[in-house]
């Protein structure tokens, strides 16, 4: 059985207890805001890529702004002839400062991986289902 202050993560001894609790403060708040920024705007980090969601905390700012664009800003090709496809350009045109934006770091936004869409859950109705029930005749006497 390993000792208290055994880090399985590091392998190693932790100096005290007090530098084990402050650690373990940390991983945990870094799983809480990896969790926090998965719901809130769809990127999906994981804990053992720490550089990447290093940089993303980075360019938090910029994430903000963009994310919403982000499967859009992956597929946006300028074209040579500047004609755009009607419903791009529509999408474009409202957007454009933050569009240029994701632009910039398009190569930061393929590096995250990003829900496709959000789909909407449909809540089961929890009801008991109505249960068939045979009713008798008036006329009909019972006996027991």
């Amino acid at each position: 059985m390993p000792s208290k202050l055994y880090n399985k993560f590091n392998k190693n001894k932790y100096d005290s207890e007090e530098d084990m609790i402050k650690q373990r403060k940390h991983r945990d708040n870094i799983k809480q805001k990896i969790r926090y920024y998965k719901k809130q705007y769809g990127y999906d980090l994981d804990f053992n890529d720490l550089k990447l969601y290093n940089e993303f905390v980075e360019n938090l700012n910029i994430i903000k702004k963009v994310h919403k664009f982000h499967n859009f800003i992956l597929r946006f090709k300028e074209p040579k002839d500047k004609m755009i496809i009607k419903s791009d350009a529509e999408i474009y045109y409202t957007n454009k400062t933050y569009i240029d934006l994701g632009l910039e770091y398009i190569d930061f936004l393929k590096k995250l991986k990003h829900e496709e869409e959000k789909e909407i859950v449909k809540k089961k109705d929890n009801r008991k289902k109505d249960k068939i029930t045979n009713f008798i005749e008036k006329n009909t006497i019972i006996t027991f």
